[in-house]
């Protein structure tokens, strides 16, 4: 609930910014009410077609496994979720890197929104072999980010360099294939 009266409340905030038409790329860290720590980055004036969306009805997904012997375990979906899957091209390659889900709200006009990751409550999963699946997930729009940490994370970026906006529907396997990531 404290999640998305965040959520709500920097929405507000981001579509103020976003009516002074500033084009510029935003990025804020804010504290709530109870000191947990949420990212946030807004998306002003994404293009005309800011949503990715791939259809793939498959229940499930097999094994993911490459040279190593790591291997990302199937999965099934429960009955009403959805889950997203890809692999990583980096630009190096550290120790541990994880992928984080965040959910992203539009404003009314869908022309801006926002995205927060909150660290005590969000989801992320581990990078095995360069490759990710975040499963049973809810329905909706999130952008993914990329790191050894939250706080060290890039986003998945569009062709423009603002993040790429995913959508999942229900019962829905994503995959976004892979993706080139420039860790800093």
């Amino acid at each position: 609930m404290k999640a998305q009266q965040l959520l709500l409340g920097m929405l507000i905030i981001f579509s103020f910014l976003g009516s002074c038409r500033d084009d510029r790329d935003i990025d804020s860290t804010s504290i709530s009410e109870d000191n947990s720590k949420a990212i946030a980055r807004p998306i002003v004036n994404p293009p005309n077609s800011p949503v990715r969306s791939l259809s793939d009805s498959s229940p499930t997904i097999p094994a993911l496994t490459s040279e190593s012997s790591q291997v990302l375990e199937p999965f099934e979906l429960e009955a009403g979720k959805a889950a997203i899957t890809g692999s990583l091209r980096l630009n190096k390659q550290p120790a541990e890197l994880s992928v984080y889900l965040s959910a992203f709200v539009w404003n009314d006009t869908k022309t801006a929104g926002v995205f927060a990751f909150d660290t005590n409550t969000g989801i992320s999963t581990e990078v095995v072999s360069n490759k990710f699946q975040i499963p049973n997930i809810d329905p909706g729009f999130y952008v993914l980010l990329v790191g050894e940490s939250i706080e060290k994370s890039v986003v998945i970026p569009r062709e423009d360099g603002q993040a790429q906006v995913f959508e999942v529907q229900a019962g829905q396997i994503l995959d976004i294939g892979e993706q080139t990531i420039f860790l800093p």
